[in-house]
């Protein structure tokens, strides 16, 4: 998924191929996503307290750094806008981790317009504005 993001000429480009990288990933893999879904939310404690939280990667850890990285060069090259690219990174990689717990729920969960809406979300939040 990172040699498919980093190929393309803009940081904006770039975004939008790590967005549905990791969706199409997801929507390749359905049956184990779901599985790991089911066994993170039964990870717990003896109290019922995720075992996961202090442990997970994609929010709290260093896996965000390549995100993060694309973000910065679209704020440095005056792609985006000003913002928190940690701030962002999470809220990217939160919206990718929701489609998990999704595909329980909803069996025939169209993953082709989820990325594209989350690629229109985040194109409108980084976007710098043009007069």
């Amino acid at each position: 998924m990172a040699a498919r993001s980093r190929q393309w000429p803009t940081p904006a480009d770039e975004l939008r191929a790590y967005i549905e990288a990791n969706v199409e990933y997801i929507g390749s893999h359905r049956e184990r996503v779901k599985a790991l879904v089911a066994i993170a939310m039964n990870f717990t404690d003896e109290d019922g307290r995720s075992r996961l939280l202090p442990l997970d990667a994609s929010v709290y850890g260093d896996s965000l750094a390549p995100l993060q990285d694309i973000l910065q060069r679209g704020q440095e090259q005056g792609q985006f806008v000003e913002f928190s690219t940690r701030t962002m990174a999470m809220s990217i990689r939160a919206a990718i981790d929701a489609i998990g717990p999704q595909l329980n729920a909803i069996a025939d969960l169209d993953l082709d317009g989820y990325a594209r809406d989350l690629v229109e979300l985040f194109d409108r939040a980084t976007a710098r504005v043009q007069a």
